[in-house]
């Protein structure tokens, strides 16, 4: 879907982004990881045509970014940035609505089900009436998942590329889960997913392919098992890690602990 080759980024004199090159592949769940200031929010910015690198180049569905018209992208694609403002006083259905305008013939349902549908799945469907610049901001941050969700088709026929950044950041760990086995779904119905995560256990979790980045370079890519190894994770964020094995659930994650750990274990 995306092919990043030699992205720099230098604002000012400064190196965010130093040769930067990978692939995101078709209808899988990626996300972006890395350390404080490795680059990730920079260069989804990027990978969206916010900023304009200042060398490499980006082909989105096997064409340069710069060739897509903002309409057509608006076809292809949903992006859920941080920062996200609406200075006007719509209510969360509103809001939702908006999304369904570029990709309205997509719906097999009738749109009022398919939006019930995702008003459902991120748990808004209870304030559709509130208005949005009085929610929280995990209220907020469900409402323009749910956005994106239309505007790609809703969740019956989905399709094209879904862009996070920093989707759970806001919202609890109830609807951490919930959100994101929602939008893991949706690429087994042919829809490709970006995201930016900090939470590395989350992300080995619910993605299937990562990038890490470190100080604005690629640390690693691959399979998230391989990406995100206890060896890479400890390398790139400097702490104690190991993978973790839960005795009731098998769920796997990973423990990870200050990096004093390591060298207490070591003089033992």
């Amino acid at each position: 879907m995306f092919q990043v080759s030699n992205i720099h980024f230098q604002p000012d004199g400064t190196e965010i982004l130093k040769d930067v090159s990978f692939t995101v592949p078709r209808d899988h769940f990626t996300v972006i990881v890395g350390n404080n200031g490795a680059g990730k929010s920079t260069l989804l910015k990027i990978m969206t045509g916010l900023i304009t690198p200042h060398g490499g180049s980006i082909t989105f569905d096997n064409r340069p970014l710069q060739t897509w018209d903002t309409e057509t992208l608006a076809e292809k694609r949903a992006v859920v940035l941080q920062e996200s403002s609406l200075p006007f006083a719509f209510t969360v259905e509103e809001v939702v609505r908006f999304g369904m305008e570029p990709n309205a013939h997509r719906f097999k349902r009738d749109a009022l089900t398919e939006l019930n549908a995702v008003l459902e799945a991120m748990d808004i469907a209870s304030i559709r009436s509130r208005l949005y610049p009085l929610l929280s901001s995990g209220e907020k941050q469900r409402v323009l998942l749910a956005r994106a969700l239309m505007q790609l088709g809703g969740l019956d026929n989905p399709a094209g590329c879904l862009i996070l950044d920093e989707p759970t950041s806001n919202l609890d760990i109830e609807h951490q889960f919930a959100c994101l086995h929602t939008i893991r779904e949706l690429k087994h119905k042919g829809v490709t997913i970006l995201a930016v995560v900090h939470d590395l256990n989350l992300a080995y979790h619910f993605a299937d392919y990562a990038i890490m980045l470190m100080n604005g370079s690629i640390h690693a890519t691959g399979k998230v098992e391989d990406c995100l190894s206890p060896e890479r994770v400890a390398d790139a964020f400097h702490v104690a890690t190991e993978k973790q094995v839960s005795s009731q659930y098998g769920y796997v994650t990973l423990g990870i602990y200050p990096k004093e750990i390591r060298a207490q274990k070591k003089t033992r």
